[in-house]
C-alpha cells in the first residue's frame, strides 16, 4: 500500500512537472513576441529562440499527456488525476471536449462517494 502511494505520487509529480513546463514554455514564447518592436523584423536569434521554445513545449506536452494518460489508466477512480488532467486538457491543450469529458467523470465519481438524501432532480439542480 505504501509502495502504491509512492508510485502514485511520483507519477503525479512527473505529470505536473511536465504540465508546468508546458505553461512556462508558452509564457516565454509569448513574452518573446510581446517584447518585439513592430517596426523591426525578427532577428535570427529571436526566431531560433522561438523555435526552441515551441520544440520544448511540444516535448513537455507529450510527456505530460502520456503521464496523465498512464495515471488515468492505472488509477481510473482518482478524482485528483481527473482534475489535474482536465486542467491540462483545458489550459495547455485547449481541448474542451476532453476537458468536459474528464469533468463529467470527476463529478460522477464525486457524486458516487457522497450520500444523497434528496431526489436525483435536486442533485442535478444543484449542479446548474
Amino acid at each position: 500500500n505504501v509502495v502504491q502511494v509512492m508510485e502514485f505520487e511520483q507519477m503525479m509529480q512527473r505529470a505536473q512537472e511536465a504540465h508546468l513546463a508546458c505553461v512556462t514554455e508558452i509564457k516565454k514564447f509569448w513574452q518573446l513576441f510581446a517584447a518585439h518592436r513592430p517596426n523591426k523584423p525578427f532577428s535570427l536569434k529571436s526566431m531560433q529562440k522561438a523555435v526552441k521554445l515551441v520544440a520544448g513545449y511540444q516535448k513537455m506536452e507529450r510527456i505530460a499527456a502520456n503521464e496523465y494518460q498512464n495515471l488515468r489508466h492505472k488509477y481510473p477512480q482518482s478524482i485528483q488525476v481527473l482534475a489535474a488532467y482536465a486542467t491540462f486538457a483545458e489550459g495547455v491543450r485547449n481541448d474542451l471536449v476532453l476537458f468536459h469529458q474528464l469533468q463529467r467523470e470527476r463529478h460522477v465519481l464525486e457524486d458516487s462517494r457522497q450520500p444523497h438524501h434528496g431526489r436525483i432532480e435536486e442533485v442535478l439542480e444543484e449542479r446548474e
